[in-house]
This record gives structure tokens, sequence and C-alpha cells, in this order.
């Protein structure tokens, strides 16, 4: 696989080699591949979480929680339903 760094695309060689750099890695190839297993990592775990958190939060709390952990890259948002149940009328 080939990356261009090239031009407009030059900002990605300081990144991947930063990103190596903070990921414990000696190369940007591996550092590339832990943030690939770090970014699936992630979406499962957030999923995870915000699902967890949603039996122990208000609806503005968990909302907040999923602003908090969201990114441009992985924007997360909740939805709530509201249920009305045991009403009798008449």
């Amino acid at each position: 696989m080939r990356i261009n760094t090239d031009g407009n695309q030059s900002y990605r060689e300081d990144l991947y080699e930063r990103v190596a750099d903070k990921l414990g890695e000696s190369t940007k190839t591996g550092g590339i591949d832990a943030a690939c297993i770090h970014a699936e990592q992630d979406l499962r775990n957030k999923q995870d979480a915000i699902e967890y958190l949603a039996g122990e939060l208000s609806a503005e709390e968990l909302a907040e929680v999923a602003d908090i952990l969201s990114t441009k890259q992985i924007p997360l948002s909740v939805e709530t339903d509201i249920q009305v149940s045991g009403c009798e009328v008449g």
C-alpha cells in the first residue's frame, strides 16, 4: 500500500510519526496498524459504554457523555424513547 505524502498531503508524514510515537511504535507502519486496531476497539467500547450508561444516567447526562466521547471521525448521539404504561382512562 502506498500513501501519498506529497504536496497537500505532506502533513501525513508528521501525523504518522507523531501517532506512532504516542502509541509506542517505532515505525509509521506500526503506528498506522496500532491506530486502526485502536479505532476498531474504540468503536466497540464506546457502544458498550453508552449502552451501560443508558441504564445509569438521565437522558441529558447520557447525551453529554456522548458529546464528550464524540470526535469528527466518530460522532456519537443518543436517542431516548419515552413509554407510558399502566395508565387507564375512564
